[in-house]
């Protein structure tokens, strides 16, 4: 990053774990690290929460592990509750406040996503939204787990894959 920090104008990760790599879980620390790396370097971090976000690997999102905040965070699937598609993509403050102003001035941020906008999958995204809130779903996450961990993992048609306290599921028993 020092070598090329003026060429390089943002680093996208999938924080947690690389679902498109082959389920290869980060060691813990290492988010924390590629964001103080990124500040230092003035890049943007660019978090893609598509497989991760809304509850998926114990927290509302994977970021809330490291207590990191990138600047762009993209969503989708969770979002609806995997009913119907929609995606989105969350900037900070900065970031927004940059691509404000009026139409003629071009300053709008030119990205979209396939499925963005329909209004049936934003319904559904808001009904999801307020069960997370009302159900705390992520709250109960912790002690399932552990119950599961316990009285599951024990069948031989799963194999546990892990990097200290990072674990992740795998069916088959062919690994």
């Amino acid at each position: 990053m020092h070598k090329h920090q003026k060429e390089i104008a943002a680093l996208i990760i999938e924080p947690f774990v690389q679902g498109a790599g082959g389920m290869i879980v980060a060691p813990a620390g290492y988010l924390e690290q590629v964001r103080k790396l990124c500040s230092k370097y003035r890049i943007l971090m660019i978090a893609d929460e598509v497989a991760t976000g809304f509850g998926r690997t114990g927290k509302m999102f994977a970021c809330e592990h490291e207590s990191v905040s990138p600047d762009i965070l993209c969503i989708a699937k969770g979002i609806t509750g995997g009913y119907l598609p929609l995606a989105a993509t969350i900037t900070t403050e900065d970031i927004y406040r940059a691509f404000l102003g009026e139409f003629r001035e071009l300053k709008t941020f030119f990205h979209g996503h396939t499925y963005t906008g329909n209004q049936l999958a934003c319904a559904a995204a808001i009904a999801n939204i307020d069960l997370f809130k009302k159900k705390k779903p992520c709250k109960r996450c912790k002690r399932r787990s552990r119950s599961f961990e316990k009285n599951w993992i024990k069948q031989k048609s799963f194999i546990m894959l892990g990097i200290s306290d990072r674990k992740v599921l795998w069916p088959g028993s062919n690994w």
